[in-house]
């Protein structure tokens, strides 16, 4: 094949380098159809991390979160509420200016041109993430404080829809393919989104509770309830939820993740981490190789990506420090980002591709 050069190929567009173009491999590296033998002979996998911070920041890794650098896209006085790598490896994101507007910002190249997509009266934007039924989605509070579902097609143009729950939202989910708002302290705290679009309740609890952490896995729909401290589940096909305490070792849960067969609760309550290995009963994780409780104590955002289990978050102080963390199991943690005098709140994860180019 002779000498090959590495081109970094973020979007997946013709590059031309030496006498090749990305358009000569047999397929792209995206394709379903492409195996993993040629993808492995043509591309090179690149993990991508993007972290959401205070004071306008991005932090921004190339190389999985070995080593990170900031960035500040747009306003100084951002904060990032939410963050997400789109499946053309830009980025998306959300939050306030610093100014009373709900915000968003959006890259043409991964990590530059950036550009203000969204600017509005209203509270922070987050839950952003790909729309199942296509373009993207995210939640915010309008300047009435009533929840508001975004929706765009390309990430430039953004429409806002009420909620048709009156309240405030604490999060967008989507479980199985569907879209569900998570409400603020309501009985119908967990509102399916439908096309349109439109809005049916999903899930009722007299006396209210707040949706805000939910995931599927293992074939389960788990919803963690903040108020009530109780897990909602429900297997796929089924059409009723029931529920579950956490119980009295946990407190104040508010996000879950699930990967490497296991469901992972994110408790800033009491500073703990619950596990599961059926999505119902939980156990303390007892996490050791860093300071977790630090991070557990302002978790923003937990997620399972690359085979991993992240948290971003950060620990209050003279000054405040951004921290995330990875792990595998749960239970033993890597601390990969420590940032003195900044807060973490989102992150993401993507492996992205450079085309091995031969000469």
């Amino acid at each position: 094949m002779g000498r090959a050069i590495l081109l970094f190929s973020l979007l997946g567009t013709i590059v031309i380098g030496g006498n090749c173009l990305v358009a000569d491999a047999p397929c792209q590296s995206t394709d379903l159809g492409c195996d993993d033998g040629t993808r492995a002979l043509y591309f090179q996998p690149v993990p991508l991390v993007v972290v959401g911070g205070d004071n306008g920041t991005l932090w921004i890794s190339r190389n999985g979160g070995a080593s990170f650098y900031p960035i500040v896209p747009a306003s100084a006085t951002a904060n990032y509420a939410s963050v997400l790598i789109t499946p053309n490896n830009r980025i998306l994101a959300s939050g306030g200016d610093g100014a009373g507007n709900s915000y968003i910002v959006r890259s043409e190249n991964f990590d530059t041109g950036w550009q203000v997509v969204y600017l509005n009266g209203g509270g922070d934007i987050y839950g952003l993430q790909v729309n199942p039924a296509g373009g993207f989605a995210a939640v915010r509070s309008n300047a009435s404080t009533q929840a508001e579902i975004l929706l765009s097609e390309d990430g430039l143009q953004w429409s806002n829809t009420p909620v048709s729950v009156v309240g405030s939202p604490a999060g967008l989910h989507e479980l199985n393919g569907t879209l569900y708002v998570g409400m603020q302290s309501v009985a119908d705290f967990f509102v399916r989104v439908d096309p349109g679009p439109s809005f049916t309740p999903s899930i009722n609890k007299p006396g209210g509770d707040t949706g805000m952490g939910a995931i599927h896995g293992a074939g389960l729909s788990v919803v963690i309830g903040l108020a009530s401290n109780d897990v909602y589940y429900r297997p796929e096909g089924g059409s009723t939820w029931n529920t579950s305490p956490l119980g009295p070792s946990f407190s104040g849960c508010e996000d879950a993740a699930y990967g490497n067969g296991l469901f992972l609760v994110a408790c800033p309550g009491n500073d703990e981490l619950g596990v599961s290995f059926d999505g119902i009963s939980y156990t303390r994780a007892l996490p050791t190789g860093v300071d977790l409780t630090s991070v557990a104590s302002s978790v923003q955002d937990i997620k399972f990506r690359e085979g991993n289990f992240f948290i971003s978050g950060f620990t209050t102080g003279a000054p405040d420090t951004a921290r995330m963390a990875r792990s595998t199991d749960g239970q033993t943690w890597e601390m990969i980002l420590l940032e003195s005098n900044a807060r973490a709140y989102s992150m993401d994860l993507k492996t992205s591709f450079q085309f091995l180019v031969p000469e």
